[in-house]
C-alpha cells in the first residue's frame, strides 16, 4: 500500500506544524505543510491528499474565532 499523502494546514499564528509533520512522517505518511491561503486560492487542491490535519496552538487570540471561518471556507 502506498504511503498516504498528508496535508498539514498552516497559517499566521498557527504552530506545531513541524511537530505534526514529523509525527505523520514517523507513521509512514508523506506530509506537506501548506499555508491555508494556497488552498483557498486553489493553488493546492485538498483532493490530492488522503489526510487533512488542522494544527492547533493558536498564538494570537484574535485568530481563534477566525479558525472557524477558515474551516467553513475550506
Amino acid at each position: 500500500m502506498a504511503s498516504p499523502k498528508v496535508l498539514i494546514v498552516a497559517g499566521n499564528g498557527f504552530n506545531c506544524e513541524r511537530e505534526t509533520f514529523y509525527a505523520f512522517e514517523m507513521c509512514g505518511g508523506k506530509p506537506d505543510i501548506v499555508h491555508m491561503n494556497d488552498i483557498i486560492s486553489g493553488e493546492i487542491s485538498i483532493s490530492d491528499y488522503h489526510i487533512m490535519a488542522f494544527i492547533g496552538g493558536f498564538t494570537c487570540p484574535v485568530l481563534i474565532p477566525l479558525s472557524g471561518i477558515t474551516i467553513r471556507t475550506l
